[in-house]
């Protein structure tokens, strides 16, 4: 779904999954309060998404003032360099879960 304007009334976090240019732009015009920008690296979940690599997302990054988080491929490790290229942080599932379980 696209939206010309923000969707949520102020109080409510507002985060929009970007994978290119066109979308962090439009991310932008409607006021979002964060990012997703994905896939970063390979995933097993969407092996067919080709992934942006480093130096595009920190590209991609540099386009916004918005806060975003690196996905696609993400673990505790990818953490500086996500940090490095731009990102405020990670979001993950497997990548995150398979260490806490591994530590139950």
């Amino acid at each position: 779904m696209t939206y010309s304007s923000r969707p949520m009334p102020p109080g409510f976090l507002v985060s929009v999954a970007c994978h290119d240019a066109r979308q962090i732009i439009h991310a932008e015009q409607i006021g979002a309060d964060l990012i997703t920008l994905s896939p970063v690296l390979p995933t097993q979940t969407h092996t067919s998404a080709e992934p942006l690599g480093w130096a595009k997302f920190r590209e991609l990054v540099a386009l916004t003032s918005i806060p975003v988080y690196a996905l696609g491929g993400m673990s505790v490790q990818t953490l500086p360099t996500s940090i490095d290229a731009g990102a405020r942080g990670i979001a993950a599932i497997r990548g995150l879960w398979k260490g806490v379980v591994e530590r139950s």
